[in-house]
């Protein structure tokens, strides 16, 4: 039976008080991260049960997908200690108990983008540093290689890792904004989905609206570049921000309506270039505004629970045809494109499994996982939330861990594992051997099971009580 070789999380929002993986305080105290939250220590017996079972007694190695420290909705040292807790649990002291391999992988996303923007400057800086006198030196970077990377360290994670003594030998590298795994005929790209969303290149299509005689299909690279700045202010900074921090939760709370979110955010727009802009940005603060507003409404995936894409994927479908494709094609170099193709993503906070086709991505379909999220975004329980892990074999077969939907009653939120590509002619060993292991009546699954449904509602009642008293 197939080893596990990959283990991929995203979107833990450690720190923030809406997370079921963060402690949360007492009185006055919104998280207490002191200690881990009782679905955390679930969380992680659960998987320290499946890699047990890995025949080679190889550690996996983990994937973290994105918005793992939450950077915009709490505060760097919140979010720090919420994850030592993880990695007191995952990595404890015995080399022989730890469910990781030593090199752990980091996709940022929106929330925890930041951890990008320090690593690719201490990347330039050693970059600068090494170039001779009178040689021309090259802009700065934004992006790394998708296949065959050479990831850049994680300073901030890294100082989170040292905190616990023992794990002298681990260390955390990042990738930004897609990593490829390539084996004989399949390739599974991770990436952690907010490109998905308009929203994240609104400068972008800023750009194109005011100047459509210029535009010309944009790489990741490109993306990046252009939108950069308002991603990493926005999402990934919120919560350093003195007093605004610590009462962004309110700002995030409308996003649960496109209309009233959109007027926030383009009236942010329109301020922040009249303050900014000189006499071009008074003139311009208005059309701005409803650029903006006009592109965001009715746009935002977290506004709409009642689908897993709300798009019905088109957003998914247009960054992977377009900047996604070009990267490859560019890194592949005129090898050719591997015929299975599988997709790992978040953000969304709805995880799910199903085939997509993509134009010039597969002469195939292609295998799609979201692995959903850890937070409660809503006041009331939505079947279409919730947390996967995703886990791939040393052959880059995928199967999705569904640990649990949010649901009414407790006895709906058991464990389940599912797969796209397991037909009867051509099986996924990982789904054999996973389904194997899972016995969702029994402990640790109904541990988990029990715990996550006790946090959830604990969670759906106190974001009601917030909405109802801000």
């Amino acid at each position: 039976m197939p080893d596990i070789k990959y283990v991929c999380l995203s979107d833990m929002h450690f720190g923030a008080d809406n997370s079921v993986l963060t402690n949360l305080g007492k009185g006055d105290r919104r998280v207490d991260p002191s200690a881990p939250s009782s679905t955390l220590i679930e969380l992680v017996a659960c998987l320290r049960e499946l890699v047990k079972h890995n025949e080679q007694g190889a550690q996996p190695t983990l994937v973290l997908n994105g918005d793992i420290f939450e950077f915009a909705l709490s505060t760097d040292n919140l979010a720090a200690m919420a994850f030592q807790r993880f990695l007191e649990l995952a990595m404890p002291e015995s080399p022989e108990n730890r469910i990781f391999a030593k090199e752990i992988i980091y996709i940022p996303g929106n929330h925890d983008h930041h951890l990008w923007e320090v690593a690719r400057e201490r990347q330039y800086s050693h970059y600068l540093s090494h170039k001779p006198q009178g040689v021309f030196i090259e802009e700065p970077w934004h992006t790394t290689k998708m296949i065959g990377v050479d990831v850049a360290p994680s300073t901030f994670a890294d100082a989170v890792v040292r905190r616990c003594s023992w794990l002298s030998d681990v260390s955390v590298g990042i990738v930004y904004p897609n990593l490829g795994l390539i084996k004989n005929d399949k390739l599974v790209i991770f990436t952690h989905g907010h490109f998905t969303e308009k929203i994240y290149t609104l400068m972008t299509t800023l750009a194109e609206t005011m100047f459509p005689d210029q535009v010309q299909p944009k790489t990741t690279y490109d993306w990046e570049a252009e939108n950069f700045a308002w991603i990493d202010f926005f999402w990934s900074t919120m919560g350093r921000s003195g007093p605004v921090g610590p009462e962004v939760e309110l700002v995030y709370e409308t996003m649960q309506s496109p209309q009233k979110f959109a007027n926030f955010v383009g009236h942010a727009a329109s301020s922040l270039l009249g303050e900014y802009g000189g006499a071009v940005g008074r003139h311009c603060g208005s059309l701005l505004a409803w650029l903006v507003k006009s592109m965001i409404a009715g746009r935002l995936e977290r506004a709409k629970p009642e689908k897993v894409l709300s798009d019905d994927g088109e957003g998914l479908r247009h960054y992977l045809e377009t900047p996604v494709r070009l990267q490859l094609k560019q890194e592949l170099d005129g090898h050719q494109m591997p015929e299975n193709v599988t997709v790992v993503f978040g953000h969304t906070h709805k995880p799910f499994e199903q085939l997509m086709k993509f134009d010039n991505l597969s002469q195939h379909y292609v295998s799609v996982y979201n692995s959903g999220g850890w937070v409660v975004d809503r006041p009331q329980s939505q079947p279409f939330y919730g947390g996967a892990v995703i886990m791939l074999d040393e052959d880059l077969n995928a199967v999705s861990l569904r640990m649990y939907n949010e649901a009414p009653q407790a006895k709906d939120f058991a464990v389940s594992v599912a797969a796209v590509d397991d037909t009867p002619s051509c099986p996924n060993p990982l789904l054999t051997k996973i389904r194997s292991l899972i016995k969702p009546q029994s402990s640790p699954w109904s541990d988990f099971s029990q715990t996550a449904a006790e946090a959830v509602a604990l969670h759906t009642r106190k974001l009601a009580d917030l909405i109802a008293t801000s």
